[in-house]
């Protein structure tokens, strides 16, 4: 498969999960039926082409994201910290399939800055810790998608040839 698209200089031949995310998004207009709706096929390839591709991400490629991650994940359904693990990597596909280590200190950092809130929970004899997302927390999530969102344009902007001549002399 060859995708050519009026802003790529060449064409393009996606392999792997990026063949999976740009296949999705061209048929169905977003990625894991609407989890990335805000996104259009066009930015998804622009991310994709940056490197960013789902089977070969990285923890390291998350930093300054995670917390807009795991804000939305808890948005949608709060949830202990095995649950949002879950979340996230069936809602990726696999694509961020976490540790423990990575996540657990991420949800103390958003309830130490009061962007969550959690309570004990008994389930199936055990004890765990449901988090939620607060109204602060819902706010931050809003700014942080803006962000990322101005972000993935900026982006786009730069990838996008220009129709004006530049003389590099």
């Amino acid at each position: 498969m060859v995708l050519r698209s009026l802003w790529l200089p060449r064409p393009v031949r996606p392999s792997g999960g990026l063949n999976r995310v740009w296949r999705c998004a061209a048929t169905t207009g977003s990625v894991n039926g609407g989890h990335l709706a805000g996104l259009d096929a066009t930015r998804l390839l622009s991310i994709a082409l940056l490197g960013m591709k789902p089977d070969k991400l990285k923890p390291d490629k998350l930093k300054g994201h995670l917390d807009l991650l795991l804000l939305e994940i808890l948005r949608v359904t709060p949830g202990h910290g095995y649950a949002v693990i879950g979340a996230l990597r069936d809602r990726t596909e696999g694509t961020f399939d976490l540790a423990e280590g990575t996540v657990y200190p991420a949800l103390h950092r958003l309830e130490d800055r009061r962007l969550l809130v959690s309570d004990w929970s008994e389930e199936n004899g055990r004890r765990r810790r449901v988090y939620r997302v607060t109204d602060r927390g819902l706010r931050a999530l809003h700014q942080e998608r803006s962000q990322w969102l101005e972000f993935v344009g900026a982006i786009e902007a730069v990838l996008r040839p220009t129709t004006i001549a530049m003389n590099l002399t």
